[in-house]
């Protein structure tokens, strides 16, 4: 691809002598910012395929957090709950020990509860609990 540029010329005393042309082949260039378009343009394409696979496994985890930890602390509330019923019954001296683990343990169960399957949470709020 050419490109032409006709350009003036004038004599000593500015009268009108003609026209001067010059051709500069801008193929190359062309070439170049076609290839550069399309670099910016996989480079997009690429970086929302990234964030795509960024949010499902932030999904993936919040899921696994739910189900997996969730489920264990509430067995694991239900066992201490348990326990203490029994301790209460037999007037066992660590009752009160075992009751003082029973809101430590409902505290992140209360945090899990938020985290619904279908939530995004960011690495730095699932490390919060």
């Amino acid at each position: 691809m050419d490109r032409t540029r006709l350009s003036p010329v004038r004599g000593s005393r500015g009268e009108f002598l003609g026209y001067r042309a010059s051709n500069r082949d801008v193929t190359e260039r062309k070439t170049v910012e076609v290839a550069l378009q399309q670099s910016g343009q996989e480079l997009r394409r690429l970086s929302s395929q990234l964030i795509t696979a960024q949010e499902e496994e932030r999904k993936r985890i919040a899921r696994e957090l739910h189900d997996g930890i969730g489920q264990s602390l509430t067995a694991i509330k239900f066992v201490v709950e348990n326990a203490l019923r029994r301790f209460k019954r037999v007037g066992n001296p660590e009752f009160q020990s075992l009751n003082n683990v029973l809101p430590l343990i409902k505290i992140p169960s209360r945090r899990f509860a938020d985290f619904k399957p279908t939530s995004v949470p960011r690495p730095w709020m699932i490390w919060e609990f």
